[in-house]
């Protein structure tokens, strides 16, 4: 790796460190606090997001109250363009969370950079209208010099309960 690149990773690094380590400690006290009461932690992201939301499930040693929501059209397996298009159109996020027994108490994390399409924002609604607790992972440099395509006019970070900035920047790339 060379020193431009490591330079730009330690400097995220410790940016986040700096910035995110409260939040990230307040929304794993609110994890411990479901899982404590029987609750279950989601996933859910488009797009390459979507891998967030295959990480932490069915791990060795990992947790047993992960559950990934993956919706095949949302992924980029079956073309790129396509889940571009589909994470765009209103009402699929409300359906891939409306599909799952989602409910209070219950941790929803939805990954997107951009925060600004409406797969991601229909399923924060959706999530915290059956009174789960939503955490948007998203990057603030980016979301921030977007608009929202949802007719809501919001994007992912004005509608979720806690926001972690991955400190991603503006098209997803830094080196």
């Amino acid at each position: 790796m060379n020193k431009t690149k490591k330079k730009n990773l330690y400097t995220l690094l410790e940016k986040l460190e700096n910035t995110q380590e409260q939040t990230i400690d307040l929304v794993a006290a609110v994890c411990a606090d479901s899982i404590a009461k029987g609750g279950l932690l989601y996933f859910f992201g488009t797009g390459h997001s979507h891998m967030i939301a295959e990480e932490p499930f069915y791990r060795a040693g990992g947790l047993a109250c992960v559950y990934p929501i993956l919706e095949t059209d949302l992924m980029l397996h079956e073309g790129a363009s396509k889940s571009c298009g589909y994470e765009r159109l209103e009402g699929l996020g409300n359906l891939a969370v409306a599909n799952t027994n989602i409910s209070k108490g219950d941790v929803l994390f939805i990954a997107s950079n951009s925060g600004r399409n409406c797969a991601v924002i229909d399923a924060a609604m959706e999530a915290k209208k059956r009174g789960a607790i939503t955490v948007a992972i998203t990057s603030m440099d980016h979301t921030t010099k977007v608009t929202s395509r949802h007719s809501s006019g919001l994007n992912l970070y004005q509608v979720c309960d806690y926001v972690l900035d991955n400190g991603g920047e503006m098209g997803d790339a830094s080196v």
